[in-house]
């Protein structure tokens, strides 16, 4: 499910569901293409990657394409670039790998490379990629020894997409005005004059263990009648 909740500038309203799959999503990657906002999360379990646009944003949405399928592509994300989109991906079938993708206005890809990754850069997508002072700045979560250790902001080459400088926050560089134990974050993004940082901690909730496991299986037998063809 993925959810919207209203900010009044002081606190968070209520979670009100506005799409629902029978599979795991997560990751709403959401954009707007001229007067249309769409949407993109990361629906792994589902094998595929598709968009979906807003019908009254931001309550309803409906499915406009599926780009990939047979995939397990994770935390897509997209940038504006000529007449396109300049997108990165990640893919969950071993090795992980890591693509960087072309795609045309109407969502088609057009070019996709693989970038192996090993050792001590394995990583995954982690929040809107940003231009800043002529330079493009790609947020990816650190994966090497655990999901989301830590955050990388890459800046790069707008043109060869070559790393110029790498900038790492670990969760013990933020404070909060209580007792948190951090075991990692996953995503930056920023609009305004707003920064939201999506931090993970460590609790053992027996009810949310349920559901983990519940969605593991339920995963486990969708992939397999789909590659079974029933």
């Amino acid at each position: 499910i993925i959810g919207v909740t209203e900010f009044d500038g002081e606190r968070f309203g209520q979670w009100i569901p506005v799409l629902t799959e029978d599979t795991h999503l997560s990751y709403p990657f959401v954009f707007q293409q001229g007067n249309e906002v769409y949407m993109i999360p990361e629906n792994r379990y589902g094998l595929k990657l598709a968009v979906y646009r807003a019908v009254e944003f931001p309550y309803t949405w409906e499915r406009c394409k599926v780009i990939r399928e047979d995939i397990e592509w994770v935390d897509t994300t997209l940038i504006p670039e000529g007449d396109g989109y300049l997108g990165f991906t990640e893919s969950m079938r071993q090795p992980m790998t890591d693509y960087c993708l072309r795609l045309d206005r109407e969502f088609t890809i057009t070019r996709c490379d693989r970038l192996p990754q090993g050792g001590d850069d394995r990583h995954r997508c982690g929040g809107p990629m940003f231009r800043y002072g002529g330079k493009l700045v790609r947020v990816t979560q650190d994966c090497v020894e655990d999901y989301g250790q830590a955050l990388f902001f890459r800046i790069c080459d707008p043109d060869t997409l070559e790393e110029l400088q790498t900038l790492r926050v670990k969760p013990q560089q933020l404070t909060f005005d209580r007792k948190i134990f951090l075991q990692g974050m996953h995503t930056y993004s920023a609009v305004g004059d707003f920064e939201v940082i999506d931090i993970k901690t460590r609790r053992f909730v027996p009810r949310n263990f349920y559901y983990r496991m519940k969605g593991k299986l339920h995963w486990t037998l969708t992939k397999y009648q789909f590659k079974s063809g029933r």
